[in-house]
């Protein structure tokens, strides 16, 4: 019985180590987009944050109940936003990993943020304001009635808080 209980840990063990060394490496090596889903017109396409050396492909993603739909291949645009630069707040998010929004901790008010749409236009917009909030702080997520672009990634001990920055259009 001893031994089936040391060999059974050991399995368990390699296979901890398995999963943990393919989440680590996902963590700094996201699958790389050889073809994007087709854009319906005028939805964002890319996000880039020259400052933060940040340029990266945006994935529309749903709200479900509690549950936000995310990828590990660029960032998420919650589709039921309006597109950015449309009144309303768009919001984009994504994880914290290094190849994906870890430098957007660093951004800073007055920092310029460019989302390509579908159909070659660019709009721009000016960070206004960056906070740190919990999790259910969930008025950075409020409609407004001028066009605001809300985007954010975890931070903090063990991703608890969410750091957030508010652009508006230049």
């Amino acid at each position: 019985m001893r031994s089936f209980l040391t060999f059974l840990f050991i399995l368990v063990s390699l296979i901890s180590f398995g999963l943990a060394g393919y989440l680590g490496w996902q963590r700094y090596s996201p699958i790389s987009l050889v073809s994007l889903p087709k854009v319906s017109a005028g939805r964002p396409e890319f996000i880039k944050i020259s400052d933060l050396q940040i340029d990266l492909p945006i994935i529309p993603a749903q709200l479900s109940g509690v549950r936000w739909q995310y990828t590990s291949q660029g960032v998420s645009y919650l589709d039921s936003t309006p597109i950015p630069g449309e009144i309303g707040n768009s919001v984009l998010y994504g994880h914290n990993w290094p190849k994906l929004l870890a430098r957007l901790n660093n951004a800073r008010p007055g920092q310029i943020v460019e989302i390509g749409l579908a159909g070659g236009a660019v709009r721009r917009f000016i960070i206004t304001s960056t906070s740190v909030v919990p999790p259910s702080q969930i008025d950075i997520l409020s409609p407004s009635t001028t066009p605001r672009l809300t985007i954010f990634t975890c931070t903090g001990f063990l991703d608890s808080q969410r750091f957030v920055a508010v652009a508006e259009p230049v």
